[in-house]
């Protein structure tokens, strides 16, 4: 069962690169890769790193913890989609 598990991911660590949503979720997310974010920066931006309030169009998709683990993902190992 293992093997078959091993198997079956396998090709996912020689992947490199994001894909379909990956880039606007991580890549131009300023919650993600900002030189410095605060934790009321995490808190005012959706999931895609838009302001949640005022103008502009958002569809409030809050998830601050996913944004943070990408946060630290990117700290650890850069946009290095192995790391995510």
């Amino acid at each position: 069962t293992q093997v078959v598990v091993l198997a079956a991911y396998a090709p996912a660590l020689a992947y490199h690169g994001f894909t379909m949503d990956d880039t606007v979720a991580i890549e131009r997310n300023p919650n993600v890769v900002a030189d410095r974010v605060t934790m009321q920066e995490l808190m005012r931006r959706d999931f895609w790193g838009l302001p949640m309030h005022g103008e502009g169009w958002t569809n409030k998709s809050f998830r601050p913890l996913t944004t943070l683990t990408f946060r630290w993902n990117y700290l650890l190992h850069g946009l290095e989609s192995s790391g995510f």
